[in-house]
């Protein structure tokens, strides 16, 4: 949390540091969530394995798309309103007149500076580093927002059962198809009982020859 959260004072000038927050992050937030995934078979009943997995698979995808449509619904709103303050002041710093400036606004959401008025190699230059600013500044209201849901996870944690006294070296024992073996023998037909047979014994089998032998002399 406090790594994802650092990511709030980042800026298109600081890449290492971004890049280092950003995989102690990720690594801090892999780690949590394999404890989350390897406790489910420690703590319930191994019957509820599958039960408890769905019930947290629903609860992450859940919790993922409210987390997205936050963060792109923010990213939209603060963009519209740093992109001008950014960028107007420095395009205007390098000649571009003020009626030009919808088209550039345009131009920087497709990439196409072709249509706007009066545009010089100088004036793109400024326009895209000042977007790239803008864009920081967007994504630090989104980092700071992080925070709150790294609070929910800490107090969340409070109610984390201890899984110590479960790290034993019992295994439970198979819960399905247990009586596989048991249930096909049973639903053979009699026809295939009778052509499988006894197992043959290769004294008996010889005795019984000389028996009949023997009768037939």
């Amino acid at each position: 949390m406090a790594f994802v959260g650092s990511l709030a004072s980042v800026n298109p000038d600081s890449l290492h540091r971004s890049c280092a927050f950003i995989f102690l992050g990720a690594t801090g937030a892999g780690y949590i969530e394999s404890l989350c995934l390897s406790s489910i078979a420690l703590v319930w009943d191994p019957s509820d394995f599958g039960l408890v997995a769905n019930a947290m698979g629903c609860i992450r995808t859940a919790a993922g798309a409210i987390a997205t449509s936050l963060y792109s619904s923010i990213l939209a709103s603060e963009y519209r309103k740093y992109m001008p303050r950014y960028v107007t002041p420095a395009v205007t710093e390098v000649g571009l007149p003020p009626g030009s400036l919808p088209s550039l606004f345009e131009a920087l959401q497709t990439g196409n500076f072709s249509l706007v008025p009066n545009i010089t190699p100088q004036v793109v230059e400024a326009a895209v580093a000042s977007n790239k600013r803008a864009y920081a500044r967007n994504f630090e209201m989104v980092f700071e927002i992080t925070l709150i849901f790294g609070g929910i996870m800490i107090i969340a944690s409070f109610f984390v059962p201890n899984v110590d006294h479960y790290l034993t070296d019992d295994v439970p024992r198979r819960l399905q198809d247990r009586n596989q073996g048991r249930d096909e023998e049973a639903s053979e037909s009699p026809q295939e009982q009778a052509n499988v047979g006894p197992p043959r014994v290769s004294g008996q089998a010889d005795e019984k020859q000389g028996q009949i032998t023997t009768f037939s002399e």
